[in-house]
């Protein structure tokens, strides 16, 4: 269990799983109210039937605002990988769990010039007297 004080929030910014069948998942504890805030994106190559390969999962974040009580429940088979980081709030501000997904970057034009050909000039008799 990660406990986070009042005025502090926890950062989640990895939250993994290789292995086993069923997901991992980060619940919140919160004015006795609880949740299931995030699952584990799988890693590794081979569906949970261990069948066909399943292509890569997008890695969640989520930000938790204190006080509250995180827990990571250990999978049967599985190997849980989390990355977070706990920090005190800025400002003094109302509890509140906030999910923060990682936003999809997307593909932006780009404007190329065209290369000009620029005139050779050439001579022109001048008559002699």
């Amino acid at each position: 269990m990660i406990a986070v004080q009042d005025n502090h929030f926890l950062r989640i910014s990895n939250f993994t799983q290789q292995g086993g069948v069923d997901r991992g998942v980060v619940t919140v504890t919160l004015n006795d109210q609880t949740a299931n805030v995030l699952t584990a994106s799988r890693v590794d190559t081979v569906s949970s039937g261990g069948v066909s390969p399943t292509p890569l999962e997008t890695i969640n974040r989520v930000v938790i605002a204190g006080p509250a009580q995180v827990t990571v429940a250990p999978v049967l088979g599985a190997t849980l990988f989390i990355t977070y980081r706990k920090l005190p709030e800025e400002g003094k501000g109302t509890t509140t769990v906030v999910i923060a997904p990682t936003p999809t970057p997307t593909a932006t034009p780009t404007v190329t010039s065209t290369p000009t050909v620029t005139p050779t000039p050439t001579r022109t008799p001048t008559p002699t007297p």
